[in-house]
């Protein structure tokens, strides 16, 4: 089977007026045709980068950067050709906003362009949490079913023939059930208590009425 390498293209971006060259990048031949309306999408533009800094002052002035290539390279060697000139033009003094020396391979996931290096550091910090927590890790699923039925909020319907105790809807499994013990105050419910049992609910009711001398 023959593999037909990629096309790679080494580009620029330039000041408006097409001179000054202020920043190196690469695109595949499928995406360089988009490259330029990438760059200058506000959604790209949300984090605090010295390029898209650079970007946003010039849509501030209804300006944008032009894109020129300068290159086409393949998948094999385009490491070292975006390197090469991310340092050529630092060593003729462009004032370039690229944020690193380029060739860092970097990947989209979700939107966003990961680097080896960020990738690398990704993976440490993970590795670091699982050392210091594995049992986080351990068996997740059923830790999320335990959890399922603890948070859920209650919502409790008349069923008891006491007035002032209510049940509560049952979880997705049927598992949780209880009761609640109220009174009415003013046409609102007064919480006093949530129980497993209706006898306990009931008790519960009649010893606060006691206590606060309600009939």
């Amino acid at each position: 089977m023959l593999l037909i390498s990629m096309k790679i293209y080494i580009y620029v971006l330039t000041e408006p007026d097409g001179t000054s060259i202020r920043y190196v990048g690469k695109s595949n031949e499928y995406r360089i045709s988009k490259r330029l309306i990438e760059h200058c999408r506000m959604s790209q533009l949300k984090n605090h980068t010295h390029k898209n800094n650079w970007i946003k002052s010039l849509l501030n002035r209804n300006c944008r950067p032009q894109l020129k290539i300068i290159e086409e390279c393949d998948e094999s060697n385009f490491y070292e050709r975006e390197k090469y000139w991310v340092q050529h033009y630092k060593s003729i003094g462009c004032d370039l906003v690229n944020g690193t020396v380029g060739g860092e391979g970097a990947c989209r996931i979700h939107n966003r362009v990961i680097s080896e290096l960020q990738k690398k550091n990704i993976s440490n910090t993970l590795k670091q949490r699982y050392k210091e927590n594995p049992y986080m890790y351990t068996n997740c699923s059923n830790a999320g079913k335990k959890s399922r039925g603890v948070k859920r909020k209650f919502k409790f319907k008349q069923t008891s023939k006491e007035v002032g105790i209510s049940f509560s809807y049952q979880n997705r499994k049927g598992v949780v059930c209880k009761w609640r013990a109220y009174i009415q105050t003013n046409k609102q419910p007064k919480h006093i208590g949530i129980f497993d049992t209706e006898q306990e609910a009931i008790n519960a009711r009649n010893k606060y009425l006691i206590e606060n001398k309600i009939c």
